[in-house]
Parts: C-alpha cells; sequence; structure tokens
C-alpha cells in the first residue's frame, strides 16, 4: 500500500517527532481544552487505545489521532507534525462550539 511505504520513508519526521518536548505540548493542550470547558475524561493524551476516548500520542515517530472503542480505532488520522496533529486533535474536541470561540487568539505554540 503506498501509504504505508510513504510513513515508512518518512524518517526525518520521525526523529524530529521524538525529540519533541512532549510533557509540555500535552500539558498545553490539557490546559487549552480545559479553558474551553472540555473534560479530561473524554481524551487520552499519550495513552494509545483508551476505550471510548480521542486519543492523541506518538506511534513508531508519527502522530495519531483518532477515537477508541472496543478495541477499534475509528476516525484515525497519521501526521507527520505535531503542529498539524494538535491542531486537528483541538478542532476535533472543539468543532461542536465553534461559533464561541476566537480561534485568532488561541496560540498553543507559545
Amino acid at each position: 500500500m503506498r501509504l504505508e511505504r510513504d510513513l515508512a520513508e518518512n524518517t526525518l519526521a520521525k526523529v524530529v517527532n521524538m525529540k519533541l518536548p512532549l510533557d509540555e505540548i500535552f500539558h498545553e493542550i490539557n490546559r487549552l481544552l480545559s479553558e474551553h470547558g472540555v473534560m479530561d475524561d473524554v481524551y487520552a493524551l499519550n495513552q494509545p487505545d483508551i476505550d471510548e476516548k480521542y486519543c492523541l500520542h506518538l506511534e513508531e515517530g508519527l502522530w495519531v489521532a483518532y477515537y477508541s472503542e472496543r478495541g477499534g480505532r475509528h476516525g484515525l488520522c497519521i501526521f507527520c507534525n505535531y503542529h498539524d496533529a494538535v491542531r486537528y486533535f483541538i478542532w476535533n474536541l472543539l468543532r461542536n462550539i465553534l461559533p464561541d470561540i476566537q480561534w485568532e487568539k488561541i496560540n498553543i505554540y507559545g
């Protein structure tokens, strides 16, 4: 499958991702979601396959985001960089209150 080959060949992104300050990134995601009323019992950061939660973590050097349910990964998205993964994950959890959020004021990257 071409996707599997492309992901396997993306070694530079994998090396970069493994050197990121993951604790800081996950802390900021937690803070931001909490500020917007998202309870921490609906998502799992840096913990794969936690049942009935939205998950975001590194897997084999790539970022994965999905909803975990009954052992399955639903809506699985794979990202080479954390910017896209984090933006997608936050949007996915906040999209229902999207009109009330001033997106230009959200800066998770410091």
